[in-house]
């Protein structure tokens, strides 16, 4: 097995992407109406401080996980 390529890492990122919205979707505690992935994606702003602030908490909780 060689080096990963960016590809493999798109890819990683999205089915990891799609099994946490999903598991998120499903969880008794969420609050509103069906979504789909598709909806979600739509939905998403890339200019919303809520949406980049969500992203920069998600990279500081992965990076907790790097050197463990």
């Amino acid at each position: 097995m060689g080096i990963p390529t960016p590809t493999y890492y798109d890819q990683l990122f999205l089915t990891k992407s799609k099994l946490l919205l999903q598991a998120a979707l499903n969880s008794h505690k969420r609050k509103g109406g069906p979504t789909s992935f598709e909806e979600f994606v739509v939905g998403l702003d890339d200019k919303d401080e809520n949406t980049i602030r969500t992203f920069e908490i998600l990279l500081q909780v992965s990076q907790r996980y790097l050197f463990v």
